[in-house]
C-alpha cells in the first residue's frame, strides 16, 4: 500500500498536468484569437492566463518540494514552511484569475450593452432600407424610362480578352426589369422575360452596335454615361438609346449589369429634321441669291454650281435642266452638272412615254429603282438603262400652266430610295429654276425685240437721211425765194 506522501505526489503530478493542459489550451486559443471580443473581452483573458500561469507554477513547486525529505540539509535549510510560500502564490494566482473574471463579466456586459443597441440600430436600418426600398421600387415601376439588369452565371472574368467578354456578353441573364422593359420586348409583366438571354434583344442583333458599345463599357472601367446605342432591327428600322450602364465587380468577376434606357428615336429624328429643313433653308437662300445677281453671262456658271449643291444635298450623281419643244416634242440639255460629262444629245420625248404623261399632268417621276420599273415602263426602262441610270427623280419645271421642261437628279452607281421629303424640297427648287427660266427667256425675248427696235430705228434713220439726200439732189427749190411759215414748212 502507498503511503500518504506517494499519494500527495500522485495527486500533485496529476492536478500539475491538469492545470499545464488548461493553460496551455488557453495559451493556444489567445494565439489563434479563439478568445477575442465575445469570449474574453478585454484584458480579462491576460489577467486569467496569468493567474493559471501563477498557480501552476505554485502546483509545480509545490510537487518538487513534496518529493523532498523533510529530514533532509536542503529541506531543513529553507527558514519557513513551503506550504505557507504555495498558499501565497496560489491564493495570488486565484486573486489574478477573479480579476480576469470580473473584468469578463464587466466587458462582456459592456458588449451586451453594445450588441443591444447594435440590434436597435440594425432594426432601425432595416425600417430604412425597406423605406428606401420601397421608393426604389416606386420609382423602378413609375420612371418612363426602361430599367434593367442583366447576370452573368457564372461571373464574367475581367481579365479575359475583349473579343472574348463581349462573345460571352450575350450569354447574361435578365435578373430584373421594370414593365416598361417587359413591354419593349413585347411582354405585358417582368415575370414573362425574366430568364431571357442579351442575345435575344434586337439590339444585340446588329452585331457592329453591340460590339461597339459592350466595348465602350469595358474602356470605361464596366462603365457607360450617356451612351447614344444607335443600332437597326431584323426588319431594318432605326432605333436610338441613350444608355447608362454600370457593372458589379467583385474580386475581378463582372457579376451584374444595371442600366437605364430612354428612347432617343424620336429626338433623333427631329433633331435630324431640323438640321435637314435648316440646311434646305440655306440651299434655297444660296440658289435664290444666286439667280438673283447673276448676270446672263454669268447664268450657266451658276445654274451649273446650284445643280452640284443640289446633287450634294440629296447624294445624286448628275443633275441636269431640261426644255421642251411642243412642237417636235423633244427634249434639249440646258444645263447639267456631272463629273461624268454630258451624255445626252437631243432627246425625243417619245423614248419616254409614260414619264411623259406624267411632266405633262405637271406629276413628278419618282424611280427608285430602274431595274425594278414594270413591264408597263419597258420603253422608259431601256431608255433609262442607256443613259446609266439606277435611280432618278423628275421635276417638271411649269411655267403660266404649261410644262417648259424638268428637273432630273440621279444616281449612276447605286439605287436610291427617294423620301417625299426630298421630293417636296426638289418640288420648290424646280419650282426656282422654272421661274428663272421663265424671267431668263422674257428678259432675252425683250433685249432681242429691243436689240431689233433700235435696228429698225437706226435702219429707219438711215432711211430718211438718205431719202432727205435723194430729193434735195433730183428736186432743187434753189430759185424759190420766201421767208413765210408756209414756204419754209414745204422746203422741211
Amino acid at each position: 500500500m502507498m503511503d500518504t506522501a506517494s499519494v500527495d505526489r500522485i495527486v500533485s503530478i496529476v492536478v500539475l498536468a491538469v492545470m499545464a493542459l488548461i493553460v496551455g489550451l488557453l495559451a493556444a486559443a489567445v494565439i489563434r484569437g479563439r478568445l477575442r471580443s465575445r469570449a474574453l473581452p478585454g484584458y480579462s483573458g491576460i489577467w486569467l492566463l496569468a493567474g493559471m500561469i501563477v498557480t501552476l507554477f505554485a502546483h509545480i513547486a509545490g510537487a518538487v518540494l513534496a518529493t523532498t525529505d523533510p529530514s533532509s540539509p536542503s529541506a531543513a535549510a529553507v527558514p519557513f514552511t513551503f506550504a505557507l510560500v504555495q498558499r501565497l502564490v496560489s491564493s495570488a494566482g486565484l486573486a489574478m484569475i477573479a480579476v480576469g473574471l470580473l473584468l469578463a463579466a464587466m466587458m462582456r456586459k459592456q458588449f451586451d450593452d453594445e450588441f443591444l443597441m447594435t440590434q436597435r440600430e440594425l432594426a432601425v436600418a432595416r425600417h430604412f432600407e425597406f423605406e428606401a426600398e420601397e421608393r426604389l421600387r416606386y420609382l423602378f415601376d413609375s420612371t418612363t424610362n426602361r430599367v434593367h439588369c442583366y447576370r452573368f452565371d457564372p461571373p464574367l472574368a475581367i481579365d479575359l480578352p475583349v473579343e472574348e467578354q463581349i462573345a460571352r456578353s450575350y450569354d447574361a441573364v435578365l435578373h430584373d426589369c421594370n414593365v416598361n422593359f417587359a413591354k419593349e420586348l413585347g411582354e405585358d409583366s417582368p415575370d414573362d422575360v425574366i430568364g431571357d438571354r442579351l442575345g435575344e434583344l434586337d439590339s444585340s442583333k446588329d452585331t457592329a452596335a453591340h460590339e461597339a458599345y459592350f466595348s465602350a463599357f469595358i474602356a470605361g472601367d464596366y462603365r457607360l454615361d450617356d451612351y447614344d446605342l444607335i443600332y437597326e432591327t431584323p426588319d431594318g428600322e432605326a432605333r436610338a438609346l441613350n444608355v447608362n450602364m454600370v457593372g458589379v465587380v467583385r474580386n475581378g468577376l463582372l457579376h451584374r449589369m444595371w442600366s437605364i434606357e430612354e428612347n432617343t428615336q424620336r429626338m433623333r429624328e427631329t433633331r435630324e429634321a431640323l438640321n435637314h429643313r435648316r440646311r434646305f433653308q440655306g440651299l434655297v437662300a444660296s440658289i435664290s441669291s444666286g439667280l438673283v445677281m447673276t448676270t446672263d453671262a454669268e447664268a450657266e456658271e451658276v445654274i451649273e454650281a446650284s445643280l452640284q449643291s443640289v446633287c450634294d444635298f440629296v447624294g445624286a450623281d448628275r443633275s441636269t435642266l431640261f426644255s421642251i419643244d411642243q412642237a417636235s416634242n423633244a427634249a434639249s440639255i440646258a444645263h447639267i452638272w456631272s463629273p461624268a460629262g454630258n451624255p445626252f444629245g437631243l432627246v425625243s420625248m417619245d423614248l419616254f412615254p409614260e414619264f411623259s404623261k406624267q411632266l405633262q399632268s405637271f406629276q413628278p417621276v419618282r424611280i427608285d429603282d430602274v431595274s425594278a420599273l414594270p413591264d408597263t415602263f419597258k420603253v422608259d426602262r431601256t431608255s433609262l438603262e442607256r443613259f446609266d441610270l439606277k435611280s432618278v427623280l423628275v421635276l417638271p419645271l411649269i411655267v403660266t400652266g404649261e410644262t417648259i421642261g424638268g428637273m432630273t437628279v440621279g444616281r449612276l452607281k447605286e439605287q436610291k430610295a427617294w423620301t417625299d421629303q426630298e421630293v417636296g424640297d426638289l418640288t420648290v427648287i424646280a419650282e426656282l429654276f422654272a421661274n428663272y427660266t421663265f424671267q431668263l427667256e422674257s428678259r432675252r425675248a425683250l433685249d432681242e425685240a429691243m436689240a431689233q427696235l433700235k435696228e429698225a430705228t437706226e435702219r429707219l434713220e438711215a432711211e430718211n437721211v438718205y431719202l432727205r439726200q435723194e430729193i434735195k439732189l433730183t428736186h432743187g427749190f434753189d430759185e424759190i425765194v420766201g421767208e413765210s411759215g408756209a414756204v419754209l414748212r414745204c422746203l422741211q
